[in-house]
């Protein structure tokens, strides 16, 4: 939680560190299976609706867009192994 603060302060802005938490927690990952045949793909997305959207662009002006988003695909990788 200091680091996430100290971060924030770093970037310029001043937001209590908690609430902000709860409010990123609203980004979900949702799953799709397309299927075709006897094929299927099934992948995990953000959801990145309004919420959603809105979330994606406060992480990733902190930078940290592609860490969340690479601890996604590593969840995936454990999924599938």
């Amino acid at each position: 939680m200091k680091k996430i603060e100290l971060d924030l302060r770093e970037k310029g802005q001043g937001r209590d560190v908690e609430p902000l938490l709860r409010y990123w927690d609203k980004l979900r990952l949702t799953e799709f299976e397309v299927k075709v045949g006897k094929h299927s793909r099934r992948e995990w997305q953000w959801s990145l609706g309004n919420i959603g959207q809105g979330i994606k662009e406060e992480i990733d002006t902190l930078g940290w867009w592609r860490s969340v988003d690479a601890h996604r695909r590593s969840l995936l990788k454990c999924m599938n192994d």
